[in-house]
C-alpha cells in the first residue's frame, strides 16, 4: 500500500507488492471501514476519520491464501482562512465591512474570532468596525470547523489617505512643430485612485485627462505641469520642460509601380515642410541615373525591381529621404521565322531559320515545337517528318529577361506511297501458285494488301494460295495501301502449265519367302514435287500407297501383296486433283497363276524337288 496517511477528500491507491512462485489469482481487501475491495490495485475515499486497519488476503492458483495487515489514519483537512476588507483604506470613522471567505474542504466551519489590531474584536462571520485614528491595523480572522481544526489569517489594513504620485511622459521624445505630441500619465495613488489630471502645456494651452494630444507651432522651450488628485482630495503636481526642434521636411513622390522598358518614366515630387521651405531635391532612379530636378523624367533601358530614392532638404537645413520600388517590365522579342516552301514529303529533310531581335537586351534561346511531338533548339534547324499531314510549326524566342514571343507557321507534308513486289512460289497443286507480297511504308503502316489473280479471282493479305482453273497466262495485280491513303500496283505475267503423271515398267514378281510384289516407276513431267496414291485390286484385295514423285522425274517403287497368291491384279495411279493425266497410261492389269509350293531335299549335294499333291489341289482349287 502506498499510503499511511489520508483524508476525508481525497481518494486513496491501494497497491499489493504481493508475489507467488506459480502466480496469484485473487486479492481481496477489507479496507477497515466496513468497505471491501477486489483486485491487484483498488481505490477508495474515506469518509470517516480515524485509524483504519486495511487487510489484504492474497489466493495463489492452488487455493493457498496468505494476509498482511496495514494501518492507515484518515486526519481531518483543516480549514482554509481568507477574508476581504472593503475600503481597502479607510478614513478615520468610516464604517469598514469584513467578509470572510473561508472555507473547510471535508467538514464546515462553526466559529470565527476577529482581532482588528485596534483592541476591538468579533465573534461574527462577516462583521464591521470602525477605526477612530489614522494608522496601520493587523487585522486576523481565526475559524474552527466542525472536527475542531482552526485556521488564521492576518491582513495590514492603512486607516487615512496617502497623497497621490504625479508622472507622465510624451510620445514622440523629439518633438517638433505642428505635429501631435501624446502626452500620458503615470500617476499612481497608494491608497486610493485618481479622479482628476490637468496640463498646462506651457504655450497657454491647458487640457485634461489621462491621456491627452496636443500640437505646438513654433519652436523652442516649454515648461509642462501636470497636477493629478485623488478621491479624497490630495492633489500633487509635477513639471518638465519640453522642447520643440524643427520639423523635417517631408520627402514624398508619385511613380507608376510598374512601367516597360524604353519608356519616359515621369516622377512627381509630393514632399512638403510643416514649418518651412523645401529648397532642393537629388533623385536616384536605382539604375546609375540621378536628377536634381524637382520632378523629372528617366527612361528605363533594362528591365528589372529598381528602388528609387528622393532626398529633400529645406530652408533650415533638415533632411528627409523617401523611397519606392519601380518595376520595369522586359519589353517582349520579335522573331521572324522563315519556313521551306513548295512541296515537300515526309523523310525529307527540311530547314527551318528563325531570326529574332530585342531592344532592351538579347535573344538567348529558339525553341521549335514541331507539330509531331519532336522539339528542338536553336536559330537554324533541319528536321524531317516521319508521317504525312498538316503541320503547325511554332518557334519560341527567348531573351535574357525571360521574355517570350512565340510565332507559327503552317506546313504541309505529302504521304510516301508504298512500295510493292510480288513472289511466287509452286503450291500443292500444278495449277496452284502462292504469292508473297513485298509491301512497305517509309512514313506509315500497310492498310491493306489486294490481289487481282486474272482469272476473275480476288484475294486479300500478305500471303495468299490462288488455284487456277485451268493452263494459260495470268495478269497478276497487287495493290498496296497505306494508313495515309497511298496505293501501289505491282503487275505479274503467270503462265500455268499443267503437269502429267503415268506409270511405267510396271511387273509383279515373286520372291522366296516374301510372296508377290508390284514393282514400277511413277513419272512426273511436271515441275513440282506431288503427292499421289496408288491402288491395286490383286485377286480381290485391296491394297494403297501414297508416294512423293518429285519434279520433272521418276519415282520407282516395290510393293509387297501381302496375301496374294495368284489371280488378276488392277493397278491405277490416282493423281492430284488438277494434273492431267492419260487413262491408259495410269491403269495397269496383269493376270498370275498360283505358285506351286516345293518341298527341297538335298541328297548327296543334289537338289530333289518334290510337290506335294495334296497342296497341288489346293492350289487348284484357289484358281
Amino acid at each position: 500500500m502506498d499510503a499511511a496517511q489520508a483524508n476525508r477528500v481525497e481518494e486513496v491507491r491501494f497497491i499489493s507488492t504481493s508475489s507467488s512462485g506459480i502466480g496469484l489469482s485473487n486479492w481481496t481487501w477489507d479496507l477497515g471501514d466496513g468497505s471491501h475491495a477486489y483486485g491487484e490495485t483498488v481505490e477508495h475515499t474515506y469518509s470517516s476519520l480515524g485509524v483504519m486497519t486495511v487487510r489484504l488476503t492474497i489466493t495463489d492458483h492452488y487455493a493457498r491464501t496468505d494476509s498482511v495487515e496495514e494501518q492507515i489514519l484518515v486526519a481531518n483537512l483543516g480549514p482554509t482562512c481568507d477574508f476581504d476588507i472593503s475600503p481597502n483604506s479607510p478614513a478615520p470613522g468610516e464604517n469598514v465591512q469584513f467578509q470572510d471567505l473561508s472555507t473547510d474542504a471535508d467538514g464546515e466551519l462553526v466559529s470565527w474570532h476577529w482581532d482588528f489590531g485596534d483592541g476591538g474584536t468579533s465573534n461574527e462571520r462577516s462583521p464591521e468596525h470602525v477605526f477612530i485614528e489614522e494608522g496601520d491595523y493587523l487585522v486576523s480572522l481565526t475559524v474552527r470547523d466542525s472536527d475542531g481544526a482552526v485556521g488564521s489569517e492576518e491582513q495590514l489594513l492603512a486607516v487615512g489617505n496617502d497623497p497621490p504620485v504625479a508622472a507622465f511622459s510624451w510620445s514622440p521624445a523629439s518633438v517638433t512643430t505642428l505635429v501631435d505630441v501624446q502626452f500620458i500619465s503615470q500617476s499612481t495613488d497608494p491608497d486610493g485612485s485618481l479622479v482628476s489630471w490637468h496640463r498646462d502645456f506651457g504655450d497657454g494651452s491647458s487640457g485634461s485627462g489621462s491621456a491627452v494630444k496636443h500640437r505646438y507651432s513654433a519652436l523652442g522651450s516649454y515648461t509642462v505641469t501636470l497636477v493629478v488628485t485623488d478621491e479624497d482630495g490630495a492633489a500633487t503636481s509635477l513639471a518638465k520642460t519640453l522642447t520643440v526642434i524643427n520639423s523635417r521636411p517631408v520627402a514624398a513622390f508619385i511613380v507608376p509601380n510598374e512601367v516597360e522598358s524604353l519608356l519616359d518614366v515621369q516622377f512627381e515630387d509630393r514632399s512638403y515642410d510643416l514649418d518651412g521651405n523645401i529648397v532642393s531635391w537629388s533623385w536616384n532612379f536605382g539604375d546609375g541615373g540621378t536628377s536634381n530636378e524637382r520632378s523629372p523624367s528617366h527612361v528605363y533601358l533594362r528591365p528589372g525591381e529598381y528602388a528609387v530614392d528622393l532626398t529633400v532638404a529645406d530652408d533650415r537645413g533638415w533632411t528627409s529621404r523617401a523611397s519606392s520600388l519601380i518595376t520595369v517590365t522586359n519589353r517582349l522579342p520579335t522573331v521572324n521565322v522563315t519556313v521551306p516552301q513548295g512541296e515537300h514529303w515526309s523523310l525529307d529533310l527540311l530547314e527551318f531559320n528563325a531570326t529574332g531581335q530585342d531592344r532592351d537586351g538579347t535573344v538567348v534561346n529558339y525553341t521549335w515545337n514541331m507539330g509531331d511531338g519532336i522539339v528542338r533548339e536553336g536559330a537554324n534547324i533541319t528536321h524531317a517528318y516521319l508521317a504525312p499531314g498538316n503541320y503547325t510549326v511554332t518557334v519560341t524566342c527567348r531573351d535574357d529577361s525571360g521574355g517570350e514571343v512565340t510565332n507559327s507557321s503552317n506546313i504541309a507534308i505529302q504521304n510516301l506511297v508504298p512500295r510493292a513486289a510480288i513472289d511466287k512460289e509452286q503450291g500443292d497443286h500444278p495449277l496452284e501458285l502462292v504469292f508473297t507480297a513485298q509491301a512497305d511504308d517509309d512514313d506509315g503502316d500497310i492498310a491493306s494488301i489486294n490481289w487481282s489473280f486474272g482469272d476473275g479471282a480476288y484475294g486479300e493479305g500478305a500471303l495468299v494460295r490462288h488455284r487456277y482453273a485451268q493452263a494459260g497466262s495470268y495478269q497478276v495485280t497487287l495493290t498496296v495501301a497505306d494508313d495515309a491513303g497511298g496505293v501501289t500496283e505491282a503487275d505479274d505475267l503467270v503462265t500455268v502449265v499443267p503437269g502429267n503423271l503415268y506409270l511405267s515398267g510396271m511387273s509383279l514378281n515373286y520372291v522366296q519367302g516374301t510372296g508377290w510384289e508390284l514393282s514400277g516407276e511413277i513419272w512426273n513431267e511436271g515441275e513440282v514435287p506431288v503427292n499421289v496414291t496408288l491402288s491395286v485390286d490383286a485377286g480381290g484385295m485391296q491394297f494403297q500407297w501414297e508416294i512423293e514423285v518429285s519434279g520433272s522425274g521418276f519415282e520407282p517403287f516395290d510393293r509387297p501383296l501381302t496375301g496374294f497368291e495368284g489371280g488378276k491384279v488392277n493397278a491405277t495411279l490416282v493423281s492430284p486433283e488438277g494434273w492431267e493425266t492419260d487413262l491408259e497410261d495410269n491403269t495397269w492389269t496383269d493376270d498370275v497363276e498360283p505358285r506351286t509350293p516345293y518341298i527341297y531335299w538335298m541328297v548327296g549335294g543334289v537338289v530333289i524337288v518334290m510337290a506335294v499333291a495334296v497342296v497341288v489341289v489346293y492350289a487348284k482349287r484357289k484358281r
